[in-house]
């Protein structure tokens, strides 16, 4: 898909993301706790952002343990603004890392998944954050695993 890049704040999108999840994390009893600067200004596709951030805070409710909190974090880097997403779950397998980002991939196979999904969400993702410009990229925590996103800004953080 063609991306419709506009002015956006991204902070505005994080936190539509985080709500539009907020039921999911309440069937878990999992926590969304957010800390996340107010000006994040970047030049992107909204739909197709608020895609990536649902995609990846879905996944972090879906491996993540009951009663356990999620932290999703934006701030200011040198180039613009970094999101994570740290969830408390079994983190990505030695043997999954390689493809993870692979159409289809999935890190069970068997017909008796714990897990649902098609396999494409994080292939999509990337492509998409790439389009963008930035970066979209993993690494396991002492425990759990935190996906992180970078976007470059517009410069100067006001309203453009």
């Amino acid at each position: 898909m063609p991306l419709k890049l506009a002015p956006l704040n991204l902070a505005t999108v994080v936190n539509e993301a985080c709500g539009n999840q907020h039921y999911s994390a309440i069937e878990k009893d999992i926590v969304i706790a957010t800390a996340i600067v107010e000006r994040a200004w970047i030049t992107a596709d909204y739909d197709q952002l608020i895609q990536v951030f649902q995609n990846l805070l879905s996944n972090a409710i879906k491996f993540s343990p009951r009663d356990s909190v999620i932290r999703v974090n934006l701030s200011e880097t040198d180039r613009g603004f970094r999101v994570d997403i740290i969830d408390q779950g079994p983190g990505i397998s030695a043997e999954f890392a390689g493809q993870i980002f692979e159409r289809f991939a999935q890190p069970d196979t068997s017909t008796g998944r714990t897990y649902g999904g098609t396999g494409l969400g994080l292939h999509l993702s990337r492509s998409i954050i790439v389009k963008l410009g930035g970066r979209l990229a993993y690494r396991n925590e002492e425990t759990g695993c935190r996906f992180y996103v970078e976007l470059p800004g517009t410069g100067d953080n006001v309203t453009p």
